[in-house]
């Protein structure tokens, strides 16, 4: 554990950046995104 957060917790203080980057690769890459029907 570094600082008390274990994996998890170290991923979610990155949320904003991984979702900024999963709306910039979704909106440049669309054949890689499943389609909503």
């Amino acid at each position: 554990l570094l600082n008390g957060l274990d994996d998890i917790g170290l991923t979610l203080q990155k949320a904003a950046s991984i979702d900024s980057f999963e709306a910039r690769h979704a909106q440049d890459r669309p054949w890689m995104t499943p389609a909503m029907t």
